[in-house]
């Protein structure tokens, strides 16, 4: 079922706010979770966007995510601190960790902070970016359960780990990586079988370890480069972070799904000025995006190049112009989430348009 519809900002907000609400999520809660959901979709990230509470509505009702968590500081010094998400969407402990970094790190040039006991965050870099905006260099991360497996071998051992940074850049927006360690991500293969499509080659394997192309047999990840073994290495060193570093459950330890309940996060925050003089930072940063954007192009006729997050800043300002291109088939899937908590249907525009999304990995 191909095609998208647009959807108004606005409309995706209350949309998910009543969602939210009917499962009993607190209202300061519903808006940490729908700000992430709505930027996810501003950006192009469609599969960490509004089709997510079709997983997390299940995952509430199963008792795999507290819906009134009862958060707690578990440790904390100048320049760290750890916090015990009590099973609540990752979304609130990770916003409430990197805040916490970026009031840390003006004060003492640098601060990390953990967060253990949580689940699934959504899209690393909306907590990388959190920091930049605020003149910081940001990293997030997290781990999650086990949906790859070391080179080689057909035992998940790790999550599809992401990570993300995120560098102030003065007059630009901030370049921020943002990047999973398999090839492609779960929402994705989910996306295709929505659709009844096949996936692309590469991007997974079946309980044999072969290679498929059937979203339905999909058992394991392809991590990331050539034989996994970058991906394996850099999921592994997220599990570390994220996982081992913070007391969250890690590897092989999982004992639940989709969700990642027990799952951890590890954010950072760095002031530039503590290292360089800020005006020599931003001169540098300068520099070097204009060193990218000067590189000569194979095709001439190929788009301009773009640096890490510049698309998803030019998308966003759009979509707030113009509306958010939705999938027909997310669309049908939201359709019967609402026929069932008895909440109006998500508002959409009486117009079609082409699709506009990037796959996020």
């Amino acid at each position: 079922m191909g095609g998208t519809q647009l959807v108004k900002a606005e409309d995706l907000r209350s949309f998910s706010n009543a969602v939210l609400e009917k499962m009993g999520i607190p209202r300061d809660d519903q808006e940490v979770v729908t700000a992430a959901l709505l930027d996810a979709e501003l950006r192009g990230l469609e599969t960490h966007g509004i089709v997510r509470l079709t997983l997390y509505v299940p995952l509430i009702r199963k008792g795999m995510i507290n819906p009134r968590p009862q958060m707690k500081m578990i440790d904390e010094s100048p320049s760290h601190v750890l916090l015990d998400n009590d099973f609540g969407f990752g979304f609130l402990g990770a916003v409430r960790a990197m805040k916490l970094c970026i009031e840390k790190a003006g004060r003492q040039g640098i601060a990390m902070a953990g967060v253990r006991n949580s689940s699934h965050f959504g899209a690393a870099g909306y907590y990388a970016r959190m920091a930049a905006e605020q003149g910081l260099i940001g990293f997030a991360a997290s781990n999650a359960y086990p949906v790859m497996a070391p080179p080689g071998t057909l035992t998940p051992t790790f999550g599809n780990n992401p990570l993300a940074y995120a560098f102030p850049a003065g007059d630009h927006p901030p370049v921020v990586i943002d990047m999973a360690t398999s090839v492609a991500s779960q929402g994705r293969i989910k996306q295709y079988a929505n659709e009844g499509k096949p996936i692309p080659p590469g991007w997974a394997y079946d309980r044999e370890g072969k290679p498929t192309e059937n979203p339905g047999a999909f058992f394991l990840l392809a991590p990331l480069g050539e034989g996994g073994y970058k991906g394996f290495g850099l999921a592994l060193a997220m599990d570390v972070l994220s996982g081992v570093l913070t007391g969250s459950l890690f590897g092989k330890n999982f004992t639940s799904g989709p969700g990642s309940r027990g799952c951890g996060h590890f954010f950072l925050a760095i002031d530039p000025g503590r290292v360089i003089d800020a005006a020599d930072y931003r001169r540098r940063m300068e520099e070097v995006i204009e060193q990218v954007k000067s590189a000569q192009r194979r095709n001439e006729l190929a788009n301009p190049v773009s640096l890490p997050g510049e698309r998803g800043w030019e998308k966003k300002n759009r979509r707030l112009r113009e509306g958010i291109p939705v999938r027909v088939s997310t669309l049908k899937l939201l359709d019967q989430l609402a026929e069932e908590l008895g909440v109006p249907a998500l508002r959409r525009e009486n117009k079609k348009t082409e699709e506009d999304t990037d796959e996020h990995r």
